[in-house]
């Protein structure tokens, strides 16, 4: 018989149902190919491990469509998902965020401070305020009177002594600083790691964002 003239009952979802379907399924079509139905026997155990398989698909079939209906969604990534979805802006954790005066004092040059020696502050760089380490976020280039965002954000000051002669400046920067210090977090993947799809756990619960993954061969520093 053609395989195209075989019917398959689509509404069998449990296991006993696909057992049942499975069996009729291969007395009506295979009647002299396969006739022990016994318990024991090799034909029932590898129509009873579709029947499981076929179970298996199912339940998790309906866990995933279930997962996509709000009324019925258990996950809690799965309720995010969906508010996303239907516009509800659902925020993540966010930094304070506060502005910061970085200063230094150069020399004179003519009439003018001495741009040699305006410094580069690195991105990174952490200051303390109310009990809380802050960072900058790009780098502090004194030598520039603009941000790295276009903003004109340097002032310079005259340094004038008791004897009204100019002995420098005083430059200052201000600059956007947010809550938070850089952690390197470093795991060794062994042979018996190296999956598709390898997901790592961080051992803190307190990150805004992962910022850079680096992979190094033949290392396990």
């Amino acid at each position: 018989m053609a395989a195209t003239n075989k019917k398959i009952n689509y509404f069998a979802r449990n296991f006993s149902d696909v057992r049942t379907e499975l069996f009729n399924f291969v007395k009506k079509y295979y009647p002299e190919t396969f006739q022990d139905f016994n318990d024991a026997s090799i034909g029932t155990m590898l129509i009873e491990l579709n029947a499981a398989a076929s179970d298996m698909l199912s339940f998790n079939t309906d866990r995933m469509f279930q997962e996509t209906q709000l009324d019925f969604a258990q996950e809690r990534k799965s309720i995010l998902n969906i508010a996303r979805t239907l516009g509800l802006n659902v925020p993540g954790k966010r930094p304070s965020v506060s502005i910061v005066d970085f200063s230094v004092n150069v020399p004179v040059n003519g009439d003018t401070f001495d741009i040699r020696y305006a410094p580069v502050l690195r991105y990174g760089a952490q200051v303390l305020g109310g009990g809380q380490s802050f960072e900058t976020l790009d780098d502090v280039d004194f030598s520039e009177p603009l941000s790295n965002g276009g903003i004109p954000n340097r002032l310079i000051l005259p340094n004038i002594n008791n004897n009204g002669t100019l002995v420098g400046y005083t430059l200052v920067k201000r600059e956007f600083v947010v809550a938070g210090v850089t952690n390197v977090f470093r795991k060794i993947i062994t042979a018996s790691d190296a999956i598709p799809f390898l997901e790592v756990i961080l051992p803190s619960n307190s990150v805004i964002s992962v910022e850079q993954i680096i992979a190094l061969e033949g290392t396990n520093l």
